[in-house]
């Protein structure tokens, strides 16, 4: 495991914003039961019906995480996932963290991160993958905007395992969302 993973994974344990399975994907001051997070709403059936057209992936082992197009509605992002377990150990999601980063950093400099944490999770409410499974979930995003030097990263790490995958989300990837309605 990179270095810098290790010091991720321990500031988020320091911080206290690692979550349980099955706690919410969203700020860890929300409850599992606040009205704000969402977990296995209705999404708008455009945004849920829409063909996968993948974005970014990451393969780790022989599981699999792809991101479509990033889609806008109402003033939100909405970032469909689709993760696939192709192995015959089932992939238990620890937690799934969205941040924005410097894309390059020179040497001995400090990166800046800003989490952006999902106010809305559409989908199955499982946070386990089985073998030789699919699983889809959409998150919801405040809008924001990214300057030329900076992408938004989105983070899966497994409960007890290493398979840890990351999707690098661009600028251009967010100017160019797909208006849905």
């Amino acid at each position: 495991m990179k270095t810098y993973h290790l010091i991720t994974l321990l500031i988020l344990l320091l911080a206290g914003r690692a979550f349980a399975q099955g706690a919410s994907y969203g700020h860890p001051a929300n409850e599992p039961n606040d009205p704000k997070v969402v977990q296995s709403a209705k999404v708008p059936s455009t945004i849920a019906d829409l063909k996968f057209s993948r974005l970014a992936r990451d393969k780790e082992g022989n599981t699999k995480a792809e991101l479509n197009n990033v889609l806008i509605n109402e003033g939100s992002f909405y970032f469909k996932l689709r993760l696939s377990n192709r192995s015959s150990i089932p992939y238990d999601i620890d937690f799934i963290r969205f941040y924005i980063r410097d894309l390059k950093a020179a040497k001995r400099t400090v990166t800046q991160e800003e989490e952006v944490y999902p106010d809305a999770v559409f989908g199955q409410e499982s946070a386990s993958i089985a073998p030789a499974g699919r699983l889809m979930k959409i998150f919801r995003l405040n809008k924001f905007t990214l300057p030329d030097d900076k992408a938004l990263f989105i983070e899966l790490y497994e409960k007890d395992g290493a398979r840890h995958m990351s999707l690098e989300v661009s600028r251009s990837d967010i100017e160019d969302a797909r208006t849905v309605r």
